[in-house]
């Protein structure tokens, strides 16, 4: 845990650094004590002064207004123009190049959010994705839950409807019945109702058994989707 808070305050360093922000000479010397993040900063360095170098040598015209607008027609000066501005489109995509490169060696990510572009590095990316995946599960947990509750509802009101039915049916046969027959059929008809209570809560019994499996699979799939993160996470680093 230690480990991961002083990654993630090094990593803060550097994207800071990248990013135009001045270090305090202390941060800096925190920042160049990690092997890793020194050879990125050499590196990015390295890279910006080839891109100055190359800049550098890129010689623009001096322009000349009246040259320009009198004598345009003259070889000389055309072939002058002309010859500036594939040294320009270079130098632009020479820039991008570079900036290209950085974003692959380091695996940053460019997002746009809320109006403004925003620089996410790969702990920011697997977080982000780790987040996704947790609202995704989360939302297919309560769909199911909302999906089975609905199912043990419908599964009660029937099994409720089936109860009050025998009841009504008992009564009113009772009140048809003669006093000889009644004691006999009474029985059987209890003996009826008995099992048919017996079916329904087994059917209830196992509506609530298949709630509990999907439940637990859902959890399972979450851990093993957490856990996988996690291996992931251990092998980069």
């Amino acid at each position: 845990m230690q480990h991961d808070k002083k990654s993630q305050a090094l990593e803060a360093l550097f994207v800071a650094w990248s990013n135009g922000k001045t270090l305090s000479p202390l941060e800096f010397e925190r920042l160049n004590s990690s092997a890793e993040y020194k050879e990125k900063i050499e590196l990015i360095n390295a890279l910006s002064a080839s891109g100055r170098a190359f800049d550098e040598s890129i010689e623009v015209p001096s322009w000349d207004r009246a040259s320009t607008f009198s004598g345009h027609n003259s070889e000389d000066s055309r072939k002058g123009v002309f010859s500036w501005w594939p040294q320009g489109m270079s130098a632009f995509a020479m820039s991008v190049s570079l900036v290209i490169c950085t974003m692959f060696v380091f695996d940053l990510k460019l997002q746009w959010q809320e109006g403004s572009v925003k620089l996410l590095t790969a702990t920011e990316q697997k977080q982000q994705w780790q987040q996704e995946q947790t609202q995704k599960l989360q939302q297919q947990m309560n769909t199911l839950i909302n999906e089975n509750r609905a199912q043990l509802t419908l599964a009660i009101k029937q099994l409720e409807a089936n109860q009050t039915e025998s009841t009504v049916s008992l009564a009113n046969y009772l009140i048809e019945s003669g006093r000889t027959e009644r004691q006999e059929d009474l029985e059987h008809v209890v003996s009826i109702i008995q099992k048919q209570r017996a079916e329904d809560l087994m059917f209830f019994q196992s509506e609530i058994d298949e709630l509990q499996y999907k439940l637990k699979v859902a959890s399972l799939r979450r851990g093993n989707a957490m856990t996988r993160d996690d291996q992931v996470a251990g092998a980069e680093e």
